[in-house]
């Protein structure tokens, strides 16, 4: 900058170092840099102030601890908002599987940190889990394992599966524990079972067993017992003739036992022939025949005569033990051996 000299009235001059100047000035000096230092000094004091003022609340009002209303029922949260000087925002509601219903899920701005007074804290309270999709639990019944499995997981459920021993084909479902058309949550297992083919059991070998012995050894094996006597003189009397049926059967079935009862009939003996009277009777007692008729051979009833020769039986095979058989003999002395006798003999034996 550069003003008059002062010691001249009405005229002007500065200096100059140029030739031929006619005026005469002087050119002020630069200002000292104290002058800025002071100026920085007192900004950067005046920026200190701000963050402090901001800091301390100086700025935007007094700042309060934010209460954690997290897990807290809807009406205690507004009340420890509002005691802490603090208003309540917006309150929204959301599925929460992790926060009970009607708890606080969420919180804006978080507890445990400071607000300006006044400031509003938004909240968003649980509507507990979000409910699952219904689906309808399928018809599961004469399908295989495998069958089941699927149309479960077409519609988003699980299978249980157990065997159990029933009339139906091994392999398929017989039951189930939803029914069918049932509605049920997405994901629900449902139990059912699969057949491993009707139950059975081997009915016991009852060869040689007194009838005593077949009912006991039937009953432990859980079958019912029928019981049929058949007369049968090769088999010994009392013991298991049959039974029917065998071989694997289910349990509680009946099984008929055939036992062996005497028939109360025994074989003629075939070599009585030409043999005495008394070794052909001793013969016939020793097989169960006691009632012995005697005739010469013209059908004539004779007494008996230990010197008679046996010419002929009847009747022949198996009989009854009750029947009579009548000996035909040749009497001794009889040239023909017709064995005429006399007609008032009974001619029979006891």
């Amino acid at each position: 900058m550069v003003r008059p000299v002062s010691g001249v009235s009405g005229q002007n001059t500065a200096r100059s170092s140029v030739s031929g100047s006619t005026g005469s000035y002087e050119v002020e000096k630069p200002k000292s840099n104290k002058n800025k230092i002071i100026a920085a000094v007192v900004a950067a004091v005046a920026v200190i102030g701000i963050v402090v003022a901001f800091a301390t609340g100086l700025f935007g009002g007094e700042q309060v601890p934010v209460p954690d209303v997290l897990g807290k029922d809807q009406q205690t949260a507004v009340e420890l908002i509002k005691e802490a000087g603090l208003e309540v925002g917006t309150i929204d509601q959301s599925y929460n599987d992790d926060v009970d219903e009607g708890k606080v899920a969420e919180q804006t701005p978080n507890g445990h940190t400071k607000k300006a007074k006044g400031t509003k804290v938004n909240l968003v309270i649980s509507k507990g889990p979000k409910p699952s999709e219904k689906v309808e639990v399928p018809r599961l019944v004469g399908l295989t394992k495998d069958q089941a499995e699927a149309a479960l997981a077409s519609v988003g459920l699980k299978g249980n599966a157990s065997e159990e021993a029933n009339e139906a084909d091994e392999g398929q479902v017989f039951e189930q524990g939803t029914e069918a058309g049932k509605e049920v949550e997405k994901g629900t297992t449902i139990s059912y079972k699969v057949s491993s083919g009707p139950d059975t059991t081997s009915v016991p070998d009852l060869t040689d067993m007194t009838e005593a012995q077949a009912r006991n050894a039937l009953d432990m094996a859980g079958f019912g017992v029928d019981v049929s006597y058949q007369e049968n003189d090769s088999v010994t009397e009392g013991t298991v003739i049959s039974w029917n049926p065998s071989g694997k059967q289910k349990p509680g079935a009946t099984i008929t036992v055939v036992i062996a009862k005497k028939s109360g009939k025994a074989s003629v003996p075939g070599n009585l022939y030409g043999k005495s009277i008394s070794a052909a009777v001793t013969a016939l007692n020793n097989a169960g025949f006691y009632n012995i008729g005697f005739c010469d051979q013209n059908g004539n009833p004779v007494s008996g005569n230990e010197d008679a020769t046996v010419t002929g039986v009847s009747p022949t095979g198996k009989q009854s033990t009750d029947s009579t058989i009548t000996l035909t003999v040749a009497l001794s002395g009889s040239g023909s051996g017709s064995g005429t006798g006399t007609g008032g003999d009974s001619g029979t034996t006891n």
